[in-house]
């Protein structure tokens, strides 16, 4: 009895009105955690809310939160730091089904006509019918968003490990110089010994310096071209990008995927899914499949490379 009825809600608007915020939630006050929350601006991603992670509209970074504290209580209100007003359109998805409302928002005004001082944002659900073309520029305009989050979490990575190398280096110099301050002291100290003291821990020192596994540390510090290095490893690889369409329909139109992606070194292509059969069997995913073939073997005449079509390897970088 629960599960359904978790499955059946609306998204209601609330009369409240704030500057900043769309208020909305959920009917019941169901729980949106495991939810897909979007939100739009005209055609625009605002936001994306699913498993448990936020992915901000590239027109929105640094703009845009959704009070992840509160969706437990069914709360999938907009926060927009200087909210534009237009249409909103919000969509919660549960499984296989959608619920969407769409928004208005306007300052509101006096009885003459004129904006209220201080500007207040005034909020309604209009009964608007958004064409097949501006809910594919929803879809893109959510793809590129997904893409753009990627590619910062991987600059971050590269900045994390560049600052971690120069803490290591740092940490290794700095050892280095307490090491020659040791050093240097035990050289004050056997100089105050008497001839022989001396000449027991020079012979010593003398003894350890010349240790072969000493010498190998020191030739592989100095030569990089020793085993004791790890080198690069330069294979490059091909990358195909295969973004799944969850559906039942073998000639259902979706868009293409690939005018989101700029790289010459990933192949983006689109292929319908559905979770009881896989991979549906249409002329779509066939003509996928043959692109991608075609597109290793022309890459391989380019590099050089004779790739066999029984022998290629493909790397799905990522799936939505």
């Amino acid at each position: 009895m629960e599960a359904e009825s978790n499955n059946e809600f609306q998204i209601v608007l609330s009369e409240e009105t704030k500057s900043d915020t769309i208020l909305c939630h959920l009917s019941h006050n169901i729980s949106a955690v495991a939810m897909e929350i979007r939100w739009f601006k005209e055609t625009d991603c605002v936001c994306f809310y699913k498993n448990k992670r936020l992915i901000e509209g590239i027109s929105y970074e640094d703009r845009v939160s959704l009070p992840t504290d509160e969706l437990e209580r069914g709360n999938v209100s907009l926060q927009l730091k200087e909210l534009d007003v237009g249409d909103y359109l919000c969509q919660v998805i549960n499984g296989d089904r959608t619920e969407e409302i769409t928004i208005h928002t306007s300052f509101k005004t006096d009885e003459d006509g004129f904006e209220m001082l201080p500007q207040t944002i005034w909020s309604k659900k209009i009964d608007k019918k958004w064409t097949d073309k501006e809910r594919t520029e929803m879809a893109n305009s959510a793809l590129s968003a997904v893409f753009h989050s990627l590619e910062k979490r991987d600059a971050l990575k590269e900045d994390l490990q560049n600052i971690n190398g120069a803490v290591l280096q740092t940490e290794k110099q700095t050892q280095t110089e307490e090491n020659d301050i040791q050093k240097e002291d035990l050289s004050k100290q056997k100089s105050e010994h008497d001839d022989m003291n001396t000449g027991i821990e020079t012979s010593k020192r003398e003894e350890k310096e010349t240790k072969p596994e000493n010498k190998i540390k020191q030739l592989s510090n100095q030569q990089p071209g020793c085993s004791d290095q790890k080198l690069p490893d330069n294979d490059s690889k091909l990358a195909v990008l295969v973004v799944l369409h969850h559906t039942f329909d073998p000639e259902k139109i979706v868009p293409d995927s690939s005018k989101c992606v700029t790289r010459t070194d990933i192949l983006t292509v689109d292929c319908l899914f559905y979770e009881d059969e896989g991979l549906l069997k249409c002329q779509k995913n066939s003509d996928a499949y043959d692109k991608v073939v075609h597109w290793l073997i022309e890459q391989g005449r380019k590099t050089g490379i004779r790739i066999h079509k029984s022998r290629y390897r493909l790397t799905i970088i990522y799936i939505i």
